[in-house]
C-alpha cells in the first residue's frame, strides 16, 4: 500500500471511529478526505450516508447509501439501508424494490432467513407485490413448509388472477394440486 493509499485508508478509519464517538462533523472532514483517494470504497460512501443522516440531511445520506450499494454489489447491509431510509422519507414503491433487491442478495449469500425478513417487509409495504410473494413461496417450499408455501402461491395465483393473468394463475393451482391434492383451498 502506497503512502498516499494509506493517508486515505486512515482518514476513512478515522472517520468510522468518530462516528461510533457521535464526532459528525470530524466524521464529515475525514469522509471527504478519504473520498478523494478511495472513490471506489463503498465504505466511505457509507460512512458519508451515516454522517448526512446523523446532520439531518436525509437526501444526501440516501445519495450516499446509493453509491455504497452501488459499488459493493454484493452486500445486502447498504442496499438495506437504502431501503430504510426510503421507507423514511415515503417513497414505499422505491423501499420495496430496494427490499426485493437485497432479499436476492441475502438469498444469493445462503442468508435464507434475511432474505425472507426482507421480502416478509415487501408484503407489509405492498401486500400485492406478485415478485415477493414468489420469492417467499419458493423459499417455503425449499425448506419443506407446504403450507406455507400453499399460502403464498395462492395469494400470487389471486395476484395474477386481478391482473387478468388467469392461465398463469392457474397453472400454479394445478402444480400446488401436485404437492398437496386433498388441500380443498387449493
Amino acid at each position: 500500500m502506497s503512502d498516499t493509499t494509506h493517508r486515505y485508508t486512515l482518514a476513512l478509519e478515522i472517520g468510522e471511529e468518530a462516528i461510533r464517538q457521535g464526532k459528525w462533523q470530524q466524521a464529515l472532514t475525514c469522509f471527504q478526505t478519504a473520498l478523494t483517494g478511495l472513490p471506489r470504497e463503498p465504505r466511505v460512501y457509507n460512512g458519508l450516508g451515516d454522517t448526512h443522516l446523523a446532520l439531518a440531511d436525509r437526501g444526501r445520506a440516501l445519495a450516499c447509501y446509493k453509491e455504497a450499494a452501488r459499488l459493493a454489489g454484493d452486500n445486502p447491509d447498504y442496499v438495506s439501508k437504502v431501503a430504510i431510509l426510503q421507507e423514511s422519507l415515503g417513497l414505499i414503491p422505491d423501499s420495496a424494490r430496494s427490499r426485493l433487491i437485497a432479499g436476492d442478495i441475502c438469498w444469493n449469500l445462503r442468508l435464507f432467513d434475511q432474505a425472507e425478513s426482507e421480502w416478509n417487509h415487501v408484503l407489509r409495504l405492498q401486500e400485492d407485490s406478485v415478485a415477493a410473494r414468489e420469492r417467499l413461496a419458493l423459499a417455503h417450499q425449499r425448506r419443506g413448509d407446504l403450507t406455507g408455501a400453499t399460502r403464498h402461491y395462492l395469494a400470487l395465483a389471486h395476484l395474477l388472477q386481478r391482473e387478468g393473468r388467469c392461465l398463469m394463475a392457474l397453472h400454479i393451482c394445478y402444480t400446488m394440486l401436485a404437492h398437496m391434492p386433498a388441500n380443498k383451498i387449493i
